[in-house]
């Protein structure tokens, strides 16, 4: 009977030994299947981290490159601007030390010249305050007694630089001012130096 207990015991300590093995066992495998599940979580997040930040960068970088693109372009715009205004003050500026009283003159009197050429109109001749002053008295007196009863020369506040001339009591005008002068010479020169800046920018 004492043999019969002692290999119940035996065998009920053998049988709890193997079960606790067994269940370490399982317990061990849960725990390495979990950690290698993990692992394969944090290896997939990395990736996705890496590849979150590698797109990040590339959209910086072309953000990045584009602004300096954009910034280059505004200055060379800004450039191209400068140089256009700085034509426009130079021509207006030659075109006004061009347009003296003596320079005035003379082309008024050629008009009139070739205007009467043709058939006998009435002349209106608008000048700035201080050339109908100066002029006026030289132009009639160096034209012929038929051109001086038709032509009435006045002074126009708006004008400061060269004149108007054009049929008396019609409204209409050829502008030979400094200003509609600029605009000519702007118009033909812009074209050609918006064209230098193209090859040269």
């Amino acid at each position: 009977m004492e043999m019969d207990l002692k290999g119940i015991i035996e065998k009920i300590k053998n049988e709890g030994v193997s079960e606790a093995e067994k269940k370490a066992e399982e317990i061990i495998s849960a725990a390495e299947g979990k950690a290698e599940e993990l692992l394969a979580k944090a290896g997939k997040d990395k990736d996705e981290i890496i590849e979150k930040a590698g797109r990040t960068a590339e959209q910086l970088k072309a953000n990045a490159e584009e602004s300096i693109k954009q910034a280059a372009r505004d200055a060379v715009l800004g450039l191209k601007g400068e140089i256009a205004g700085l034509f426009d003050n130079v021509i207006k500026k030659e075109i006004r030390e061009t347009l003296t009283p003596d320079a005035v003159e003379k082309a008024i009197l050629k008009f009139v010249e070739e205007a009467g050429k043709t058939e006998k109109k009435e002349l209106e001749i608008l000048l700035s305050e201080k050339d109908k002053e100066q002029l006026e008295a030289i132009i009639l007196s160096k034209l012929q007694e038929q051109a001086k009863k038709g032509i009435v020369i006045k002074a126009s506040p708006a004008l400061e630089k060269g004149f108007r001339i054009g049929e008396k009591g019609k409204n209409a005008y050829y502008d030979l001012t400094d200003d509609a002068l600029t605009e000519t010479f702007k118009a033909f020169l812009n074209p050609r130096i918006s064209r230098i800046m193209e090859n040269n920018g």
